[in-house]
């Protein structure tokens, strides 16, 4: 495309940065960040937060940053995005640090706090976060749910996931098979098997 003079626009540069980071393809990613600045593109803020994503997933935190220091606008969408990449990395004080630093709070962002914590063994931290999101009226997703759950059954706390699974309605999240999933995984680990029964019957 490029070899035959058909510069691509912003929307096609980020659909190329997906790929790189995919592939964690950090050489090709440097050569498309090259291309995009003699064009211009990275004045495109998708660009640059695809940009960012790259470098961070490849473990390329300096150069992240200086992405990162160049957006005009370090919102919640932006912070989110770089907090995500410290956890792939196990870098939770620097995701932490990151979350301090949002203003407004969204769901998303709570939820990938939330994740994140899960994923890097963190169970108490990740359902303290959850505490506090319900704190700030923040009505989670599905996403929330099912990684909420998952906290609870390897942190051991049972009462917790029951009040969970008693305001599914109250948050508007359906009992859909990622959500029943979870649901099933919790009753099942403290051997409550006729609840989990119930559960995969509710889903049928």
């Amino acid at each position: 495309m490029v070899g035959e003079l058909v510069h691509p626009d912003s929307y096609v540069t980020a659909s190329v940065l997906k790929a790189c980071g995919l592939g964690l393809a950090l050489r090709e990613q440097r050569e498309v960040h090259g291309r995009v600045v003699k064009l211009w593109i990275s004045r495109s803020r998708v660009v640059r937060i695809n940009l960012m994503e790259v470098y961070g997933k490849c473990g390329e935190f300096q150069d992240a940053w200086k992405v990162f220091d160049d957006m005009p606008e370090q919102d919640a969408i932006v912070r989110t995005a770089m907090m995500s990449c410290y956890f792939d990395h196990g870098l939770v004080a620097e995701a932490c640090a990151l979350f301090s630093g949002v203003g407004k709070k969204d769901t998303v962002c709570w939820t990938a706090m939330i994740d994140g914590l899960v994923r890097n063994g963190e169970m108490c931290r990740a359902l303290e976060v959850f505490r506090e999101m319900q704190r700030e009226n923040v009505n989670p997703n599905e996403v929330t749910i099912v990684c909420v759950l998952s906290a609870c059954s390897l942190q051991g706390a049972m009462e917790i996931g029951r009040w969970v699974h008693s305001y599914l309605g109250k948050f508007g999240v359906d009992l859909n098979r990622f959500v029943g999933g979870a649901l099933i995984n919790l009753y099942a680990s403290f051997g409550r098997w006729d609840e989990a029964a119930l559960i995969r019957a509710k889903m049928k």
